[in-house]
């Protein structure tokens, strides 16, 4: 921008995945889009939901988590990546459909770096992926933990 100024977005709507090391992110997340008179939708899945998408048990999801961050060789550690990248897949598209459905210009998307096609962590085809694919146009903003 010119002169220094700043862009200025004027978010109608606020979503988010969920962080299970900590459910109460997206509680903080919703809590602040109601203060600020955004809409806020949770495009996670919830565990009825993930069933019905073919997506994996949390259980077994933590326990790949596990073995991953284990000292497994590269080889041992092929099966949980599967599992993994499966379901990294199967959310982003359900986080885009839900997205998509809203029909809304300036949305918030929450999610966590390994969503992002770049980060170097990502295993699915990242959100950003599948919104350049659709003619979204966004912007992604780092957050570090």
């Amino acid at each position: 921008m010119a002169n220094g100024q700043r862009r200025q977005f004027h978010w109608q709507s606020v979503r988010n995945d969920i962080n299970f090391k900590n459910p109460n992110h997206w509680m903080i997340v919703r809590e602040q889009a109601k203060n600020k008179g955004l809409e806020h939708l949770q495009c996670e899945p919830d565990m009825d939901e993930r069933s019905n998408y073919g997506l994996e048990d949390i259980a077994i999801i933590a326990k790949c988590g596990e073995q991953l961050n284990s000292s497994l060789s590269d080889e041992e550690k092929k099966p949980y990546w599967v599992i993994m990248d499966r379901n990294s897949d199967r959310r982003e598209q359900i986080w885009f459909d839900r997205i998509k459905d809203k029909n809304q210009m300036n949305i918030l998307l929450i999610v966590g770096s390994s969503h992002i096609s770049t980060n170097s962590k990502s295993r699915g085809r990242g959100i950003d992926t599948i919104l350049n694919e659709n003619g979204y146009r966004f912007v992604i903003l780092p957050f570090f933990e």
